[in-house]
């Protein structure tokens, strides 16, 4: 086994780990929330109608298409098949979303198949982040869009990211990136960015402090906290 397939199996298995333990106590209705704030983020670039095929890779227990109009809505989430058995995401998943297990560098689906996809805080739990965003492009449709969010961090904020990882305090994420760099990737793999639009990293500090998770608490103490950015982009290729 490779040394990144082996370092996503370590991620998928922490997720797994965090999500036994939560997911009979947590509510889902952040969804609803986060569905809300896509909407308001599209406003004037993009309208979801009931045609739009939608793809959310890296759905979790639901994912952000549940509260989306299209009557085209597909979902695909490596930990599919545990979210699927648990009697909590049953009870709250629209039947119409058709849901997969997959890895978003493994999509099953053909070329340019999607008007627009969701990917919502997992590029640092990818395996392959450039094969990741090969597949991305390949089956979305030309100028389509892509709502993309997902934490950044500075150098110095990444430096501990290492260190946490090398003590093993926290597993869970193979990638971490600056916002320079996440844009770089963007721009290398042919992804424009049509808006970006960042959380603040004090807003991020009060988070970390109300998480209750060691790994929280040091980044948030040592003042590595991160900001979430958010993205719209179109597919040039």
């Amino acid at each position: 086994m490779d040394k990144k397939k082996k370092r996503w199996k370590l991620a998928q298995n922490s997720e797994t780990a965090w999500w036994r333990k939560q997911i009979t106590y947590l509510k889902f209705d952040y969804f609803r929330k986060f569905s809300e704030e896509l909407i308001k983020e599209l406003d004037n670039i993009f309208e979801l109608t009931q045609e739009t095929r939608i793809l959310e890779i890296g759905s979790g227990p639901a994912g952000i298409l549940t509260h989306l109009n299209s009557q085209k809505r597909f979902a695909v989430d490596p930990l599919e098949r545990f979210y699927c058995a648990q009697k909590a995401c049953k009870e709250y998943r629209d039947p119409q979303v058709k849901y997969s297990s997959a890895q978003g560098e493994y999509l099953p689906f053909i070329d340019n198949c999607f008007d627009f996809l969701i990917i919502d805080n997992i590029l640092d739990h990818c395996e392959d982040i450039d094969m990741f965003f090969q597949e991305a492009g390949r089956v979305l449709v030309p100028n389509g869009f892509i709502y993309l969010r997902n934490f950044t961090h500075t150098q110095w904020g990444i430096i501990f990211a290492r260190f946490l990882e090398i003590f093993k305090i926290d597993r869970g994420h193979p990638y971490n990136f600056t916002k320079p760099g996440l844009q770089k990737l963007l721009q290398r793999n042919r992804f424009k960015t049509v808006k970006c639009k960042g959380y603040g990293f004090l807003k991020h500090f009060f988070h970390l402090i109300s998480a209750r998770k060691v790994s929280h608490y040091l980044r948030a103490l040592s003042f590595t906290q991160s900001d979430k950015v958010t993205f719209i982009l179109v597919n040039e290729k």
